[in-house]
């Protein structure tokens, strides 16, 4: 379902629900065979949990999260669904003003875009 106001069409650089959601596929003795995810994720996550599988701590100051429900060992997830929290701000630029959307899911102490628009005032 494409939240309202929302492009149908991908655009290179843009931030449509069909840019923002890709595919990522793992394999490995370190991850569960044929498992989907429907949780938040990114490429910033992926270092953390390849840190993770080597046994290496990335350290605290690493953003991203260690993608656990889709590794071997016991696929634990973090409780409660992703929240989401839409944020808006008004852009005062030389051509004039843009009124920019973001709508952005927080899961596990990460933030991740869902989509984003941007109309001319």
């Amino acid at each position: 379902v494409r939240p309202a106001g929302v492009a149908s069409k991908a655009d290179h650089g843009a931030l449509s629900t069909w840019e923002m959601r890709n595919t990522l596929v793992a394999t490995g003795p370190d991850f569960r065979r044929g498992f989907v995810s429907r949780l938040p994720a990114g490429i910033i996550d992926v270092m953390p949990t390849l840190a993770h599988t080597m046994g290496l701590d990335p350290g605290s100051d690493v953003d991203g999260r260690v993608l656990h429900e889709s590794l071997t060992e016991g696929g634990t997830q973090i409780a409660g669904p992703p929240g989401r929290e839409p944020h808006s701000q008004v852009l005062e630029r030389s051509a004039g003003a843009y009124h920019q959307r973001l709508q952005l899911s927080l899961y596990g102490g990460s933030t991740y875009v869902d989509f984003g628009e941007a109309e001319r005032m």
